[in-house]
């Protein structure tokens, strides 16, 4: 799974980018491509300001208050009888 840039480490980008720091030295030290670090830095200079994107894709379906049904939304499942009618 491909790890999302937080706005933390985008602070963290633009201030070594100001420091005059290299992008493949920050990449290498956040274990992301160069081009996940020029982005972000881009648009910092373009616009003065930088942040995280949102989750791109499909919205994830809300969760089910439990009302008696497992995380996957099936009931539970039976309690198995002796044979005695237990």
């Amino acid at each position: 799974m491909r790890r999302m840039l937080t706005d933390k480490s985008i602070r963290y980008i633009i201030r070594q980018m100001e420091k005059g720091r290299g992008t493949k030295v920050i990449a290498e030290e956040l274990n992301i491509s160069q081009r996940h670090v020029q982005r972000p830095w881009a648009e910092y200079v373009k616009t003065g300001t930088a942040h995280a994107q949102s989750r791109a894709g499909r919205p994830k379906k809300p969760k089910p208050s439990d009302g008696g049904r497992n995380g996957a939304g099936h009931p539970p499942p039976l309690a198995i009888r002796d044979t005695d009618g237990r």
